[in-house]
């Protein structure tokens, strides 16, 4: 694998001892895995492997089965994840009854785990074809406590102020924890493009702060081993918006976080690499009225580890900018509509942008359901 000089020299700096563990494990296979569908249990069982210890229907799987093209994967009976992806949706650990926002969620695989446990679920994506992909997944899964919507940051940090119980970002980032399953990112990698994501990942946390209810949760998570997208925006983040403290806490063969914040490396773990941050509101928000600085432009689309689509725009490009394209790619060419379309008898439901009233009504007919 040929490595950029610049990311081996900072991993370098930043593993130390550790370095040629890391490198060695980055020639290693990828680790394969599923995460069973806790509403259909055992039909991932003639796939599974070992349990994937930080997740408890996580199972690894054997590099030459094709669990994707079976019956039982079509029947919505598992999601094929990477292991270490499936870290966030536990740290935020959704609790029956609670309101649940995934502000990047496509394709779906954090978001199909949080819906089987909160209350109810809205799954954001920005991209709408990636919506659509959203969408699907959540169908095949059962997730009929969800609601997928395609709309920026922004726009529903306007209409939903401090709704949520808890917030998911899993942001778009560099892609660097998926140099070993994706060669393809590597050659896409510049130390500009840590810059840029970190810029777009601001915008969008941002807006995930006016989102979360006071005393609610906030999970910040990349697939990169970036310090400037990592370390640097927590930082960043707990001094703007000083209503939030990191909140510790500890995962089963991954170990304890420090300052609410932890990083999973291929050579520790049995996956690729992550970073997840985990925070919690004070009582007392002054969220809604938009704490900090130049908090109006939000971006991303975020996923189980994939870089940034070529079509997403610029890192400083605007999130309406974006939709526009991608709108005009598609075919629509339109600007969003307030407008829902109920999808079936999973009662999942597209929404291009919806109301404060509109929300309000669906999720007082949702009552508390899920498995912890």
């Amino acid at each position: 694998m040929n490595l950029p000089q610049a990311y081996v020299s900072r991993m370098r700096a930043l593993l130390g001892a550790e370095f040629d563990a890391f490198l060695e494990s980055m020639q290693a296979p990828f680790q394969r895995a599923l995460r069973e569908n806790a509403r259909r249990p055992g039909g991932a069982r003639s796939f599974a492997l070992a349990q994937v210890p930080w997740c408890p229907r996580g199972y690894f799987v054997s590099t030459d089965a094709r669990p994707g093209a079976s019956l039982a994967h079509f029947a919505g009976a598992f999601y094929l994840q990477e292991p270490s992806a499936m870290v966030p949706a536990e740290v935020l650990c959704a609790q029956p009854g609670e309101r649940v926002l995934d502000l990047c969620a496509a394709p779906g695989g954090k978001a199909t785990r949080l819906a089987e446990c909160a209350g109810a679920l809205v799954a954001n994506e920005i991209e709408p074809r990636r919506a659509k992909v959203l969408l699907s997944n959540l169908e095949r899964m059962g997730a009929w406590n969800a609601a997928v919507t395609n709309e920026t940051p922004a726009r529903l940090a306007q209409a939903l102020p401090e709704a949520f119980d808890a917030v998911l970002v899993d942001a778009p980032c560099s892609g660097e924890g998926m140099f070993r399953r994706d060669p393809g990112a590597i050659a896409e990698w510049t130390e500009a493009s840590n810059l840029g994501c970190q810029k777009r990942q601001r915008e969008i946390l941002a807006c995930a702060a006016r989102l979360v209810r006071p005393g609610g949760r906030l999970v910040y998570s990349t697939c990169t081993f970036s310090p400037l997208e990592n370390e640097d925006n927590v930082e960043w983040f707990l001094r703007e918006f000083a209503e939030f403290s990191a909140r510790d806490f500890s995962l089963p063969a991954l170990g304890r976080s420090q300052n609410g914040c932890l990083r999973v490396y291929p050579h520790r773990a049995a996956g690729e690499g992550h970073f997840v941050l985990s925070e919690e509101q004070q009582i007392h928000s002054q969220a809604a009225q938009g704490v900090g600085k130049d908090h109006q432009r939000p971006a991303g689309q975020g996923d189980d580890g994939e870089l940034l689509p070529a079509h997403a725009g610029g890192a400083g490009e605007k999130a309406e900018e974006v939709v526009r394209k991608a709108r005009q790619e598609d075919g629509q060419g339109k600007e969003p509509v307030k407008a829902a379309a109920f999808m079936g008898p999973l009662h999942v439901f597209v929404v291009e942008f919806f109301g404060e009233e509109l929300f309000q009504q669906r999720f007082a007919e949702v009552p508390g359901h899920g498995e912890g």
